[in-house]
């Protein structure tokens, strides 16, 4: 499986599969009926062509086989617009790596400091505290039909930080001077 920032020409297939998902495991967890009709224009694919076309959106994919079984999107703002995983896919890590990717191109391109998501529906607010997130202080958070949730581009890196082992930095360093003297005394002997 792959993950990266979707193409262009990957947009109506990433827009077809984020509809379906919300169709078929999203929309039944939704009492709002505006929210509804919100998310199924926002999913539109000329809407969505529209906003990357003007650097308003960017979205990601993760593929298996070719196919795109999972897309997140990203505002310019740091607003994360939709995180969708086929739920054959579900549970492998595809939503926590799409959501890394987001945090990271928002700290290193967009120059933000907080990126931010209305979890819908409500219970998936859980998933996105498991990823470092906080609810947000906002006026009727939860009872809207989306729980709003900020994380910090800043921090913690997503990778182990590696420590050379003193010997090891020893060693190096010794090699490194002992090139330099081998190097030096063949200057000498060839000007002799």
């Amino acid at each position: 499986m792959e993950t990266r920032m979707l193409y262009e020409n990957e947009i109506p297939a990433a827009a077809e599969t984020a509809r379906g998902i919300f169709e078929h495991c999203v929309k039944e967890k939704i009492a709002d009926p505006q929210i509804i009709r919100y998310t199924e224009e926002y999913l539109q694919t000329e809407h969505l062509l529209g906003m990357i076309r003007q650097s308003q959106l960017y979205m990601w994919g993760t593929f298996d086989a070719g196919r795109i079984i999972a897309v997140g999107g990203l505002q310019r703002e740091g607003h994360i617009t939709m995180l969708y995983v086929f739920p054959y896919y579900q549970k492998h890590g595809i939503a926590r790596t799409i959501a890394s990717e987001m945090k990271k191109y928002a700290g290193r391109f967009l120059h933000l400091k907080r990126i931010t998501v209305n979890a819908m529906p409500v219970e998936a607010a859980g998933y996105f505290e498991t990823l470092g997130y906080s609810r947000m202080d906002t006026k009727g958070n939860g009872t809207n039909g989306f729980v709003s949730l900020s994380l910090s581009t800043e921090g913690k890196c997503d990778y182990p930080v590696k420590h050379i082992k003193e010997r090891t930095l020893i060693g190096i360093i010794v090699g490194f001077l002992a090139a330099i003297f081998v190097i030096a005394i063949g200057f000498v002997l060839s000007c002799l």
